[in-house]
């Protein structure tokens, strides 16, 4: 899919992951599909400042949780679309707001499965977010006559319902820089260590940044399963990472 933006074509490389039955939360599976975009061994030529999200309905509710999620930081994405979607108390919407990233909202006035009432709520969340208020652009779009298919209007690459469509719109954003720690190493855990880590993405050796006067003895590396790949010990500054997959 090819479209021209101020008179430069790009195309997108389109990704439609499915969520397992196993899983309700996207955020575990959208982060490692971004990781392997940028990183696998299919060497994509992906610009890491122009990834964008969309879904319909529970995939829509899966753009809010990924894009406010902790696994969303520091932000991937530099816009989102759901369609008919909802989004629930803990998708926060400020999180998106304060990541600055845009949103194109579409719903179906009709819809009985994901009522209107609920994809306009979730919507709000972020455009009426106080702390901070966005400064993306925010855009809530009503299909008058439609039901739970708002995403056949959405998704129409032609100018019938929007000019410019949702792809030309897209590749008017790229992503927005942030300043918000690199990984959620950077929260304070039960035991009140603060820590920092850099470069990111890495490659080869992770540097910890740290910040208090106690510090752990150890730091283990998980993978998004749970299964500990590495363990560094001795109050690690440096760890090497050059053997593990990426």
């Amino acid at each position: 899919m090819c479209f021209t933006v101020n008179g430069e074509q790009q195309c997108f490389i389109v990704i439609s992951p499915q969520l397992m039955n196993t899983t309700y939360n996207w955020d575990y599976l959208v982060e490692p599909m971004i990781d392997h975009l940028l990183h696998g061994p299919d060497q994509y030529k992906v610009d890491p400042d122009r990834i964008y999200l969309t879904g319909l309905s529970q995939g829509g509710k899966g753009v809010y949780n990924f894009a406010s999620s902790i696994r969303n930081k520091p932000n991937k994405i530099a816009a989102m679309a759901p369609m008919a979607a909802w989004s629930d108390p803990y998708d926060d919407g400020c999180v998106i707001s304060e990541r600055k990233i845009p949103v194109w909202a579409f719903h179906g006035q009709l819809d009985h499965i994901v009522t209107y009432a609920r994809g306009l709520t979730a919507f709000n969340r972020v455009k009426f977010c106080g702390n901070p208020e966005p400064t993306a652009e925010m855009i809530f779009t009503t299909y008058e006559g439609r039901y739970h298919d708002a995403w056949i209007p959405a998704y129409d690459p032609s100018h019938q319902y929007h000019n410019p469509n949702l792809y030309e719109w897209f590749l008017q954003k790229t992503r927005s820089p942030g300043d918000e720690n690199v990984t959620a190493a950077g929260e304070k855990s039960i035991k009140g260590y603060s820590l920092s880590i850099y470069p990111n993405p890495a490659h080869s050796e992770l540097r910890l940044i740290q910040e208090d006067n106690e510090v752990p003895e150890e730091i283990s590396i998980l993978n998004t399963t749970g299964d500990v790949l590495l363990v560094a010990k001795d109050k690690p500054a440096r760890i090497d990472i050059s053997e593990l997959a990426s």
